[in-house]
């Protein structure tokens, strides 16, 4: 291997460490393109629902969220405490 400049940057000499590190770099493109398309088709579906029921996209993007991490209850239960202390100190 050879270090160039001060910044540390290592190139690899061998042709076939550098075509690993390429094919490793050409999956992670890859993956970040699918991240970007479903990124894209949620911003999408979430309008497309908000627009059918009325519903705002935040609560949308919500529900969605609590379902995917099954954290709905905990959710609540937080809620149910916030508004107790709030409450408590506020009114």
């Amino acid at each position: 291997m050879t270090i160039v400049n001060s910044a540390d940057i290592i190139i690899p000499s061998s042709p076939a460490d550098r075509e690993d590190l390429f094919s490793v770099i050409k999956e992670i493109s890859n993956s970040k393109t699918r991240v970007e398309a479903e990124a894209e088709y949620q911003k999408e579906a979430i309008a497309a629902l908000e627009e059918k029921y009325a519903i705002k996209a935040k609560h949308l993007r919500r529900m969605a969220q609590d379902y995917h991490k099954d954290q709905f209850d905990e959710k609540a239960s937080e809620h149910d405490q916030y508004t107790e202390l709030y409450e408590a100190i506020v009114k």
